[in-house]
């Protein structure tokens, strides 16, 4: 797809936001026990990004203007990082 874009003044940007607090682990149908869960409360509020804070990195690849050089590259914490290989 990116490819397609080459020349047509599309720029494309990969983001990583962070580690975000959402409310997506709702969903989970995960048994943890009660007292695992109210420990790590507190370190998820310490360590996790808010909402905000974690959508920073995208709106700053799609507002920041002279970014087009960059185009295909990969930003982190907002601003431009090295991809890591592996898993």
């Amino acid at each position: 797809m990116f490819s397609l874009c080459i020349g047509s003044g599309v720029t494309s940007y990969a983001v990583h936001p962070g580690v975000v607090r959402t409310e997506l682990g709702q969903f989970l149908n995960l048994t943890v026990p009660r007292w695992r869960y109210i420990l790590s409360k507190p370190v998820i509020w310490f360590v996790f990004k808010t909402p905000w804070q974690g959508a920073q990195t995208s709106i700053h690849c799609a507002i920041t203007e002279g970014l087009e050089a960059q185009s295909g590259g990969y930003f982190r914490l907002v601003r431009k990082g090295e991809a890591q290989q592996g898993g």
